[in-house]
């Protein structure tokens, strides 16, 4: 993939990031609290799946979409797995961006797609990144 990218430090300005489930549910455990008190944002996904299955697992969460999706929605990352995106810049420069795994379905959309919109944002670790894919 050619294009260009501008890396911006978010400094002291809060953006909103996607916590991966399973440091989640280790730190809400070390505190000995539940998974909603530590993450607000998950407590009305969490209780929809807690209605649907009394002692739900990460399984029974990523395996109902609606669930998975509406973890997601509230910056929960569901995906297992740690995703890259490498990109070639013009003038050959690489660069090697972590991200998260609802952000790497919509690069991956984004990268594959043919129409003019083709130009992404996305966060990386404490950067934002912007992609001009054309």
């Amino acid at each position: 993939m050619q294009g260009q990218a501008n890396s911006k430090s978010n400094g002291s300005r809060a953006v909103a990031q996607s916590v991966r489930f399973d440091p989640a549910t280790r730190i809400a455990d070390a505190l000995q609290v539940s998974l909603s008190n530590v993450f607000p944002q998950v407590d009305l996904p969490l209780r929809r799946l807690c209605r649907r299955k009394p002692e739900p697992t990460w399984h029974d969460a990523v395996s109902d979409p609606k669930i998975c999706q509406a973890l997601e929605q509230a910056d929960l990352d569901m995906d297992p797995d740690f995703w890259f995106l490498k990109c070639r810049l013009r003038g050959g420069a690489e660069e090697v961006f972590p991200v998260s795994g609802p952000d790497k379905h919509r690069l991956w959309s984004a990268v594959q797609s043919g129409d003019d919109k083709r130009f992404v944002v996305f966060r990386s670790g404490s950067n934002e990144v912007a992609l001009n894919l054309n």
